[in-house]
């Protein structure tokens, strides 16, 4: 469905499919495969056994290894993706098809990041939001290229595609963002990193250790893992409007004239099939 509305116009079929793969391919042999094999069975042991401290302290670790090794995979990855793309290309690799892989490759670590969220509401008995997330996400999109197939002008067709993902889009950095600061500002110790590192330190500065809390070793542990989830936090919500800015500027160059439309991809050409293909 992805390919007909773009071909038309001989716009990156086979350079959009590629890259999108690779992404995919790395989020389920490292993310989606870990979080299975790993941190889930042991964050709901520890909840069974009322050990909550202790499993968000998982939680936590678990969540800022993963941050650091997918964006480490996502940097090797973009660093060395025209001789990834080779692989799948006979002769030069098309820019685009590079562009395209620099663009997609971070989601690697925002659905990594998003896979612990939804097992931890998992493991909490939350099941409707994170299964109906992605299930409505797509719909949106393949109800817009239903819709655009049935547009006759080529032009048209790219419009509604571009309409039905960026709706989705603006819907996911809503919840994002907003999800974000809450976990960076809300003053409740429970919500806010900042708030229970503050309370932590307040803890440790009289002398106290707070409920759960076995050493005074572990409760410096706990202030580090605050700060550094907050960091984390804040580095994904300067990331997010960072690209979104410079798209917007992108767009508005493109769609206000100042900046041609241009596409590096090889023009699309029909095949023809030969007999007994």
């Amino acid at each position: 469905m992805i390919g007909r509305p773009r071909s038309l116009n001989g716009l990156l079929p086979r350079a959009t499919t590629i890259a999108s793969q690779i992404p995919n391919v790395v989020r389920s042999l490292v993310a989606d495969a870990a979080l299975g094999a790993a941190f889930i069975p042991v964050f709901n042991e520890l909840l069974e056994k009322g050990d909550e401290k202790r499993a968000w302290r998982v939680a936590s670790t678990v969540t800022t290894l993963a941050f650091l090794g997918l964006a480490s995979i996502t940097a090797l990855t973009m660093l060395f993706a025209e001789p990834l793309l080779g692989i799948f290309y006979e002769g030069p690799v098309p820019h685009i098809a590079v562009q395209l892989t620099w663009i997609l490759m971070p989601t690697v670590v925002l659905l990594g990041f998003a896979g612990i969220v939804q097992a931890i509401l998992n493991s909490f008995g939350e099941f409707f939001v994170p299964a109906i997330a992605p299930v409505l996400w797509n719909l949106v999109i393949a109800g817009g290229l239903l819709l655009a197939l049935t547009v006759d002008d080529a032009d048209d067709q790219l419009l509604v595609y571009a309409w039905a993902t960026l709706l989705p889009l603006a819907w996911l950095v809503i919840v994002t963002m907003s999800a974000g600061l809450v976990k960076l500002f809300s003053s409740e110790p429970k919500l806010g990193f900042l708030a229970r590192a503050h309370m932590l330190h307040a803890a440790r500065a009289a002398g106290t250790l707070p409920p759960g809390v076995k050493s005074a070793t572990d409760l410096a542990q706990m202030i580090a893992n605050d700060y550094l989830d907050a960091a984390v936090t804040a580095f994904f919500l300067v990331s997010v409007v960072v690209i979104l800015a410079d798209s917007a500027r992108e767009w508005y160059a493109v769609l206000s004239g100042a900046k041609a439309a241009r596409s590096t991809e090889v023009p699309f050409q029909p095949r023809v099939f030969a007999a007994g293909d």
